[in-house]
């Protein structure tokens, strides 16, 4: 059984006293409606379950009075089971997305405040009406939210039994800018590599860990894809659905381009504003399915980058490496297995650095100046906690950071940060150079990264 974060926080959000009901969103596959009932399982007398996506008496359910008494009176007439006591019960309403009037109830659970629920939905930004065509209320302020992700890279050290006396050490050393001891960065180097063929879909995992080869592994990924690709045309009719399809078979193409922003007219040979008219809300679904993480441009190196942001133009990394490995096919996996990132893995480093920066809840921008004095191009500009950091990601031997050494003339920029294939040191420069897995322990370099309850 894989050990998850969101278990945590979930055991977090029942020690509230003021809780609300809790949406937890992600894409397909993550694992959200596994820790949901583990959670409910350990942690409640009763629970009442309800797949919305399939179970047309739980639609029902929240067809008419969205009274709470009401509710509950119909789930559990459905199910002919008693109605549970109130204290010691948890409503788990799955793929909530597929009922927009469940949705809706979670503002009178929260105002009535007797039950706990749980709600859950893979595509809840991506799906903006149903079968009815009925858009839903949103309950603003009457809901949290949890994001889940596919394994992050510390998780997946968990699920290969990594000791976490060692996984305490290394974050130590990255935030004190420490090396790393060489018996233990040679295997974390060589399990990172692991991360990035399998990923981190927890049916991959574990199906890899369990002993199953990398292959293996790989048919599962398959699985999970054409899973997601059966998402795109049961939400979408069918013209719609083949640009989303286009779209998602177009990344590898995309990441592997020197210039690694996305481009409409890759897709289809056209001018490409007509590419962009055709294909934009096609690539909007793959963000809020999740399939896709967005890192858009920055106009500028200052804070707050929000300001800064340049919505036209962006790049798209695929959410999970694996995914990506997978449609890159066999060569790929060999030469990540074998470290030898000169059969164009640059697209693939970059797409799990931008994975580990999304995972860890960093919003993640871009800089790249074409010509003239500045001409530079920064792979990744985060806000690293309250000041602004630049990051190179360096998958080869050349380590020539030129556009690092620039921005040194910015005031605005206070952290310059290599990623690569080495240990830990900060050189003459200041640039902090740090091994290509740290970027999943990034918020370890913040300077308050000593939180209560770390």
């Amino acid at each position: 059984m894989l050990r998850r974060k969101a278990y945590d926080r979930l055991i977090n959000w029942k020690a509230k006293a003021d809780r609300l009901p809790l949406l937890v969103k992600g894409q397909r596959q993550v694992g959200k409606t596994f820790i949901i009932e583990r959670f409910a399982k350990d942690n409640y007398r009763n629970y009442i379950y309800a797949d919305l996506s399939k179970d047309e008496n739980a639609r029902k359910s929240f067809s008419g009075n969205l009274d709470v008494n009401t509710i509950i009176q119909s789930l559990c007439m459905y199910r002919s089971i008693p109605v549970p006591p109130e204290k010691e019960t948890v409503i788990f309403l799955d793929e909530i997305q597929s009922c927009p009037r469940a949705r809706e109830s979670l503002k009178s659970f929260a105002i009535d405040g007797r039950y706990d629920v749980i709600a859950s939905g893979s595509l809840i930004d991506a799906v903006h009406t149903t079968d009815d065509g009925r858009p839903p209320v949103l309950p603003m302020g009457y809901e949290e939210h949890l994001l889940m992700h596919p394994l992050d890279f510390e998780e997946f050290l968990w699920a290969k039994n990594t000791p976490s006396e060692i996984i305490s050490e290394i974050k130590e050393n990255i935030a004190s800018r420490t090396p790393i001891s060489e018996a233990y960065l040679d295997g974390l180097q060589s399990l990172f590599r692991e991360y990035m063929i399998v990923g981190g879909m927890p049916k991959v995992v574990s199906k890899y860990v369990s002993g199953g080869s990398y292959s293996e592994a790989d048919e599962v990924i398959g699985e999970v894809l054409e899973t997601c690709k059966a998402d795109v045309t049961k939400y979408n009719d069918g013209i719609k659905g083949k640009k989303i399809l286009d779209c998602l078979e177009s990344m590898p193409s995309q990441l592997s381009q020197s210039n690694k922003r996305f481009m409409y007219s890759r897709i289809e040979k056209q001018p490409s504003r007509m590419a962009s008219r055709k294909y934009s809300d096609a690539l909007l679904w793959i963000a809020d399915s999740g399939l896709g993480i967005r890192c858009f441009a920055l106009k500028d190196l200052s804070l707050p980058l929000k300001v800064q942001c340049d919505r036209g133009l962006f790049r798209l990394y695929m959410s999970d490496t694996g995914m990506l490995m997978n449609m890159m096919g066999n060569t790929a996996r060999v030469a990540v297995f074998d470290g030898d990132y000169s059969v164009n893995m640059g697209a693939v480093v970059e797409n799990v650095v931008a994975g580990c920066l999304h995972k860890v809840g960093y919003e993640i921008y871009y800089r790249k100046v074409a010509n003239g004095e500045d001409m530079m191009e920064l792979d990744f500009v985060i806000e690293l906690g309250i000041e602004l950091a630049v990051i190179e990601v360096k998958s080869g031997k050349d380590r020539s950071a030129p556009s690092l050494g620039k921005v040194s003339r910015y005031p605005s920029v206070q952290r310059r940060i290599m990623l690569e294939n080495g240990n830990i040191h900060v050189d003459g420069a200041g640039v902090e150079h740090y091994p290509l897995f740290a970027a999943a322990f990034m918020d370890k370099m913040e300077k308050d990264w000593r939180r209560p309850g770390f």
